[in-house]
């Protein structure tokens, strides 16, 4: 075995990731790129594949990094009961020993050991000072190299996450790119009964997790509770992109027929309801997979801890402040600064910046009824980046401005912006969405509005902007800005 230098058992770097472990982020991020590829060419089935296949090296590379981080503990344990022993070993003979004496006997002998010996006890008694831990163990570290374990474990994470999304978006384009059904009401209800039933399962996963932490702590109940959410959430996203294709499809049958406009709501909001589904499970499943990690690593991390340190005092939901509910038609009614809730088709949607450099996005809605109209203006998000296209069925909640420094022209709602992380101290469930946020963010930039999944161009381009609605697979980073949970 290879000789380990004093300076370095006294600095405590003796953990190391594994090698491969340490190689993870460059393959991960290979594989992303070439869906980010695939959807820039529409190659939808080639985006299906890949995002199984992102899965697979995401669902592999976890396992690999809970094995290194328990073989890391192990060492730990290991190294740190060997170096307390010889700790205490030093110490004795700094205290109790004549140093003198022992390296003049060394020195009848084996000069080399001496000289050696001498230099030992001169740099451990002036670094101990005479007390008792002259390996100064107790400011060593003896865990993974954290740097590497870090960017690993964002890496697989965004691997899992972009895999996910992938496939939601491959299957809902590829299906909406096929023969369109006759738009029903039938064909609604039965949609609506699919995202209604598919709310609850995810609800029930997200309970018993939540439960399973408040009962357990950080446990192995609790970690099986995480990967049987994650687990529900793959096999649920396919047929939910199915789904959400089918109601698109109505409503481009829909467009343009007489008295249609009872339907065009109905499918409108079924679709909306769909799109904020697949947001929540797609959030709850990366989640999962960074709890599952972060409770394993508990020892060396608490960047989750308050999921369970916190759950037995939090509510496990919490509703977000919402908005006099009021029709696009009355909208001009509204007080001055009165918090509002609208909803519409997206008509037009622009971004551009303020004179002061703001970023804002700006949407004009309009009723099913085509009678009314009204714009609303969102800042610091890009929303063409988003997913949401012309003719997605959205709901925004804002403050209703009769002149708006964000947009021209009168009665512009300002969105309103959710602080996930205020919602997240009373209510677990969106602080466990918020630990996602990093990687893929339930409430983009906290706006407070839900839409539906759009098409990515397409067959009929021009219903749709020239970004579509797979842009959450181009534009954002890989791994977004810092502040999931709590800080890190």
């Amino acid at each position: 075995m290879a000789e380990v230098p004093l300076d370095s058992l006294m600095a405590g770097n003796l953990g190391r990731s594994s090698a491969l472990t340490s190689e993870l982020p460059h393959s991960h991020f290979k594989w992303i790129a070439a869906i980010r590829t695939a959807v820039i060419d529409e190659r939808w089935n080639d985006v299906i594949t890949l995002g199984y296949q992102c899965l697979g090296w995401g669902h592999s590379s976890a396992r690999l990094i809970e094995q290194d981080i328990a073989a890391a503990n192990y060492r730990e344990q290991a190294t740190g009961a060997v170096l307390q022993a010889a700790n205490q070993v030093l110490t004795n003979v700094l205290k109790h020993e004549n140093h003198a004496q022992i390296v003049a006997k060394l020195r009848e002998h084996t000069p080399d050991s001496a000289d050696k010996a001498a230099e030992l006890f001169e740099r451990l008694s002036n670094r101990n000072n005479g007390g008792n831990d002259p390996l100064n163990l107790a400011s060593s570290d003896f865990s993974l190299s954290n740097g590497v374990l870090n960017w690993s474990i964002e890496s697989t994470l965004a691997i899992l996450s972009r895999g996910l999304l992938a496939i939601v978006h491959g299957h809902f384009n590829r299906e909406y790119r096929r023969a369109v059904s006759d738009a029903t009401p039938l064909l609604a209800g039965e949609i609506d009964s699919f995202i209604e039933e598919n709310i609850t399962r995810l609800r029930d996963a997200q309970y018993r997790l939540y439960a399973d932490l408040g009962l357990h702590g950080p446990s192995n109940t609790a970690v099986e509770a995480a990967a049987s959410l994650s687990r529900f959430v793959e096999g649920l996203t396919p047929s939910l992109a199915i789904v959400q294709a089918q109601a698109r499809n109505a409503l481009y049958i829909l467009n343009g027929r007489n008295g249609s406009t009872g339907l065009l709501e109905k499918f409108g909001r079924v679709g909306l309801r769909a799109g904020v589904l697949t947001r929540e499970a797609l959030a709850s499943h990366v989640a999962a997979y960074r709890l599952q990690i972060e409770i394993i690593r508990s020892s060396q991390s608490n960047a989750l801890a308050h999921l369970w340190t916190e759950s037995h005092k939090v509510p496990f939901d919490g509703s977000p402040p919402n908005g006099k509910n009021i029709s696009l038609a009355n909208l001009a009614n509204s007080d001055e600064g009165q918090l509002v809730e609208v909803e519409g088709f997206v008509d037009v949607l622009r971004v551009g910046r303020t004179a002061d450099g703001k970023l804002v996005s700006a949407l004009q809605l309009i009723a099913p009824s085509g009678r009314a109209n009204a714009s609303s203006a969102a800042v610091y998000v890009h929303l063409l980046h988003r997913g949401i296209t012309r003719r997605s069925y959205c709901k925004v909640t804002g403050t209703y401005r009769r002149k708006s420094k964000l947009l021209s022209g009168t009665g512009v709602i300002e969105v309103a912006n959710l602080q996930l992380a205020e919602l997240g101290q009373s209510s677990w469930r969106y602080a466990f969405l918020k630990a996602a946020d990093e990687w893929f963010q339930f409430r983009p930039n906290g706006l407070h509005m839900e839409w539906s999944l759009g098409p990515q161009r397409g067959p009929r381009a021009p219903e749709d902007t020239a970004h579509g609605g797979a842009g959450e697979l181009i534009y954002p980073p890989f791994v977004q800005s810092r502040g999931a949970g709590k800080p890190r």
